[in-house]
């Protein structure tokens, strides 16, 4: 598409130029209303497919969105380890609060996927949307979920922190240890998104 806008623009420029400035002027802008309107219509096209590719992607998240499950439950249930748990940890807050168990020099675990793309944190906010909805029997609008940060991806399990405009949540810091691995949340926790894959 930007090659074709590029075309376009180029053909413009050439137009003016070898069509002079004094001679032709009716012709020439007749060629830049032409190019003007080809323009808009390819615009206009791009638009209804970018609008119809992001209705499917939102329809496949809406389907398939996966689970969304808390850190303990992701723990307990074997989808992360420890070590990941106290990666998970050191990425979110640095050692604070884990000093006795990681060392001055931690290093956590590289990732074992990329930063998550648009389609995973669609399915993410689905995930979350679907919880809400099993929880309070609301449905709500996936735009109202947000993600606030991701904290590395290790086996398929994606860590990241989520709020909703549906949801209130209090002021009051809380704290979880999960086999003596502490998070120390301000408001919103870290959370586990797996895929249904």
């Amino acid at each position: 598409m930007k090659k074709l806008l590029f075309t376009l623009g180029t053909a413009f420029m050439i137009a003016f130029c070898v069509g002079g400035c004094n001679a032709g002027t009716d012709k020439l802008q007749s060629e830049i209303d032409e190019l003007r309107n080809t323009l808009d219509e390819m615009n206009q096209t791009l638009s209804e497919m970018e609008d119809k590719i992001g209705g499917l992607e939102r329809e496949l998240a809406e389907k398939v969105p996966g689970t969304v499950f808390t850190l303990k439950e992701a723990y307990d249930g074997g989808l992360i380890t420890k070590e990941e748990l106290i990666s998970i940890a050191y990425r979110y807050d640095g050692r604070n609060g884990n000093e006795e168990i990681m060392e001055e020099d931690y290093e956590p675990l590289p990732q074992t996927l990329p930063e998550p793309d648009d389609l995973t944190q669609l399915k993410i906010r689905c995930a979350m949307a679907k919880d809400l909805r099993d929880e309070s029997g609301h449905i709500e609008e996936v735009g109202g979920f947000h993600i606030v940060g991701f904290y590395r991806t290790y086996n398929g399990c994606v860590a990241f922190m989520g709020y909703d405009d549906y949801t209130s949540v209090g002021a009051a810091e809380t704290t979880e240890t999960i086999d003596g691995v502490k998070f120390v949340y301000p408001t919103h926790i870290i959370k586990i998104w797996k895929d249904v894959n």
